[in-house]
């Protein structure tokens, strides 16, 4: 996991979400959860290379918000605070050197989809996806407990009452992601056991 990558992806963000070139921190992370999520149904990684937990508020990749919150406190060269658990682009001219062309479709996509929805009905949203599911009881019961997100969940059967996401990745795009997930997974370049 690149951190300078990362700051790329919450530029990126940050740069093209609603608002005034600006996000905040619980909405960039929802972002990045759908687009790493778009990313593995249809081209089989991580775009950001994170460990994901689940918790009450929904899934969350870990590094990635120490990262964002670092870089907040004490300056980059891609994003500044604009506000309470607000931020923005540092510039306009900042160059994105890492993401690739699939990343930003992912970004793309996980902020286009997103883009209208209300933090309250998107909390609702992500509590029905599977990886979600598995742990909902446990977290009912224990409330602040969090638990590994398990990367397959994401290739389980998802219908949301209200959205259909991911309906433009393919069954055979689908397919072919989790054949290449899985096969790095065995390899442990997409562990779902959380490394932190």
């Amino acid at each position: 996991m690149r951190e300078d990558k990362i700051l790329e992806i919450f530029y990126y963000i940050s740069k093209n979400s609603r608002g005034n070139n600006s996000c905040t921190i619980e909405r960039a992370m929802r972002y990045l959860y759908f687009a790493d999520r778009f990313h593995v149904l249809k081209y089989g990684t991580l775009i950001s290379g994170d460990c994901y937990f689940v918790k009450s508020t929904g899934a969350f990749a870990v590094n990635s918000e120490l990262i964002l919150r670092e870089a907040l406190k004490n300056g980059s060269e891609a994003i500044e605070v604009v506000g309470y658990n607000i931020f923005g682009p540092t510039s306009e001219n900042f160059k994105i050197k890492y993401l690739k062309k699939s990343e930003i479709e992912a970004l793309d996509f996980a902020i286009k989809s997103l883009k209208k929805i209300m933090n309250k009905e998107l909390l609702k949203l992500v509590k029905e996806f599977p990886e979600y599911k598995r742990y909902a009881g446990a977290l009912k019961n224990r409330g602040a407990s969090r638990f590994p997100l398990i990367l397959e969940d994401f290739f389980s059967k998802f219908q949301s009452k209200k959205h259909n996401f991911y309906s433009q990745i393919s069954n055979k795009q689908k397919k072919a992601a989790k054949k290449k997930f899985l096969g790095e997974s065995k390899e442990g370049a997409n562990s779902s056991t959380p490394k932190t």
